[in-house]
């Protein structure tokens, strides 16, 4: 049993949080649902490689939340604030096969019932989300992930979802607990990971800087020689994915991949070199082999024309296709 404490280290003391139940705490799905969709990285490992497009409206039977990711596969949520069983897996296959139906007009129009949204398309906004215009629309929204998230599920509904897999079904179960101490109120949750491995083996990888949190940061990296990452999931295991001598592109939002290198033979480990003020910063060692200028970078409309989608706002993820990352490494020679 997992006990979870509120620890004050300048009292030495302790107090164990309550676990509580959604319906106890007054916390009702519709809650539950608008968090998610406010605050993306409540249920993802990397919340901005997703898109919110859509929640559940009043009076029509769908998931709770609809999101796409950077590599335009469509993402499906039921949330219940309790416990789950047998009858939502049935509820989210049913609603997996209403999707099924669903032409782009449909999403479209989800997309737009948000009035920051009404008057924006949702490939368009797709498109300059993922840094990628040229995305191809016959493959947005082609690939599917289902998932229910509650507190609680029955053993035949994990049986079930068991056995889906098996099938290559793409559901999965995500748990979460609320505590309580007093008048605050405490989240604990799995979280869904954006950044899949692909199907095939690969030894090429592609890091994004992410200039949102920290402009100017890769210059600072590729002078340093390394890869930098703060305050995500899992940020060491993450730093560790690569093997000694696996290639890596460096991705700049904006501009494209500015350089490619292979990883050294160094574990992961705490630094403030490039962020300097975030607490949860870890580097890892890279020999950067080819830089350019950000304005000559190589942008994923290119590697597109390759017939590839770049897997661009991964934190760090593993590039499927040999044969066009090969491509790019020597299209980066040229432009030095």
């Amino acid at each position: 049993m997992k006990s979870v404490y509120l620890i004050d280290l300048a009292k030495k003391k302790i107090d164990e949080l309550s676990p509580r139940s959604a319906r106890d705490l007054k916390v009702k799905e519709k809650t539950i649902e608008d968090l998610m969709a406010r605050n993306p990285g409540l249920v993802f490992t990397q919340p901005d490689a997703v898109l919110v497009i859509g929640q559940e409206v009043a009076g029509e039977p769908m998931a709770d939340l609809l999101a796409v990711d950077s590599q335009g596969a469509l993402i499906v949520i039921e949330a219940k604030r309790g416990s789950s069983d047998r009858n939502t897996v049935g509820q989210l296959l049913d609603y997996a096969a209403k999707l099924s139906t669903w032409g782009y007009d449909d999403f479209n129009k989800s997309w737009q019932r948000n009035p920051e949204s009404k008057d924006r398309d949702l490939s368009d906004a797709f498109k300059m989300f993922a840094d990628n215009p040229t995305f191809p629309k016959e493959d947005f929204l082609r690939d599917r992930r289902y998932f229910i998230l509650a507190s609680t599920g029955d053993e035949d509904m994990k049986r079930i979802i068991e056995w889906l897999k098996k099938y290559k079904a793409p559901i999965d179960f995500v748990p979460f607990q609320f505590y309580s101490q007093g008048k605050q109120r405490f989240l604990e949750i799995d979280k869904i990971d954006v950044d899949l491995e692909p199907p095939v083996a690969s030894h090429n990888w592609i890091f994004n800087t992410n200039e949102k949190y920290a402009p100017g940061s890769y210059r600072k990296m590729l002078k340093d020689g390394v890869i930098a990452l703060a305050n995500y999931t899992n940020t060491e295991e993450k730093l560790n994915r690569p093997i000694q001598g696996d290639r890596i592109f460096a991705y700049l939002n904006g501009k494209g991949i500015i350089a490619v290198g292979r990883m050294g033979g160094e574990l992961a480990y705490p630094s403030r070199a490039i962020f300097k003020e975030e607490e949860d910063e870890w580097n890892r060692k890279v020999e950067w082999k080819v830089r350019v200028d950000a304005d000559k970078g190589l942008r994923a409309a290119e590697a597109r024309e390759w017939g590839y989608n770049l897997p661009t706002l991964a934190v760090l993820g593993k590039m499927a296709n040999a044969k066009v990352a090969e491509k790019i490494a020597k299209e980066l020679e040229k432009r030095v």
